[in-house]
């Protein structure tokens, strides 16, 4: 996985052993046992070929990671109001749309996994995973501050 703390945190939380691994090094890793699993979208696991060096896929959903629409302040707040309206509503379509289109590609390519023959888990305790978030979250707290991880905890949920 991903040398990135938070991850380290939640996964070891999880019971997992994480190892953090240059990417290019994952295929042998895995093929050659190094390490027994991966961490990584279904796009990924596609294009990388992991399903000839791992049988089984658990869908956990542990992680959602958005594309984000950024724009400087100074911007943002040079524009009308009635411009910033605007921006808002094509920002929310352009969401909208880029969350649509990513579950159906992931469908596609989880359908096309198990046709090669990876075995698909999907009834997943996804509740289980809650204790290893918020370790991480604990573990962060003092460096970005609460009130930003309970806003991006609670992001989406009104």
């Amino acid at each position: 996985m991903p040398n990135v703390e938070p991850w380290l945190i939640a996964f070891r939380e999880w019971g997992a052993n994480p190892t953090p691994l240059d990417f290019s090094e994952l295929y042998s890793a895995l093929q050659q046992g190094v390490v027994n699993a991966q961490e990584n979208p279904p796009e990924v696991i596609v294009n990388s070929r992991f399903d000839e060096v791992q049988d089984t896929l658990s869908l956990t959903e542990h992680a959602s990671i958005p594309s984000e629409f950024i724009v400087s302040a100074s911007f943002w707040e040079s524009l009308d109001a009635d411009l910033q309206e605007a921006v808002m509503e094509a920002a929310t379509i352009s969401r909208d749309a880029q969350v649509e289109a990513t579950r159906e590609a992931n469908k596609a390519l989880v359908d096309e996994l198990s046709d090669r023959g990876m075995t698909i888990v999907s009834d997943v305790d996804r509740n289980s995973f809650r204790a290893g978030a918020e370790a991480s979250w604990a573990a962060y707290e003092d460096r970005i501050g609460a009130d930003l991880i309970e806003a991006v905890r609670t992001a989406g949920q009104d």
